[in-house]
């Protein structure tokens, strides 16, 4: 079972810091994640953008859920699509082994992390202060009277469906990130609540 819509990509940018200088770039930022921040808590909705049809350029919304996700280097992560309600959705992992329960029909599952999480997401949290050599960072500059600083990466790394990211940063906060994929289609993720270098417990990646 492959870790829906590639989900575990947003994990490149979910230890992205909170508060740095005013002056700081969103490159700056990504790279200064890449360096110290060790752990993260974050809740948030999560949009999928299907491909466009032959001959459109438009992506249709196909769907949108809220999605907890607590990661912990170098490799452990809880993610909870749609927490609390019925047709919730489990993965955990740690020590290389992925595990999920489907809350709806009571299905579990195990696999190597490997066959279920996207490379990019499994190099990004499996290194720290690397972050230049798998991928190439831009600065985007959404306009003067924008309150928004925006960063560009293109991943260099052999079998993700990530094929572009960005990462949005609002008085150096994390506001937001958007995924290109491979298919065509589209992945965003609107941040509500970021905490980093949280603690964690032992059973916070069991099932």
């Amino acid at each position: 079972m492959k870790l829906p819509l590639r989900f575990a990509a947003v994990g490149l940018f979910c230890l992205a810091p909170l508060a740095l200088h005013a002056a700081s770039s969103a490159t700056t930022l990504l790279q200064s994640m890449d360096k110290t921040h060790y752990s993260a808590h974050v809740v948030a909705r999560i949009s999928q953008y299907a491909p466009p049809l032959k001959g459109k350029t438009e992506h249709a919304l196909v769907s949108v859920d809220s999605v907890e996700l607590l990661l912990e280097r170098p490799d452990r992560f809880r993610f909870v699509l749609r927490p609390g309600q019925k047709n919730e959705l489990t993965f955990v992992a740690q020590a290389g082994i992925a595990r999920w329960r489907d809350k709806a029909t009571g299905a579990t599952g195990k696999a190597g992390t490997d066959k279920v999480v996207d490379p990019l997401a499994l190099i990004a949290l499996g290194t720290a202060g690397e972050l230049k050599r798998y991928s190439s960072l831009g600065e985007l500059n959404p306009g003067k009277s924008s309150p928004l600083r925006g960063a560009r990466l293109d991943p260099r790394v052999f079998g993700s469906d990530v094929e572009r990211a960005t990462a949005w940063f609002g008085n150096d906060q994390p506001v937001g990130y958007g995924f290109e994929m491979s298919d065509g289609s589209r992945i965003y993720l609107a941040i509500a609540s970021y905490k980093p270098n949280v603690q964690t417990k032992p059973g916070d990646f069991e099932l």
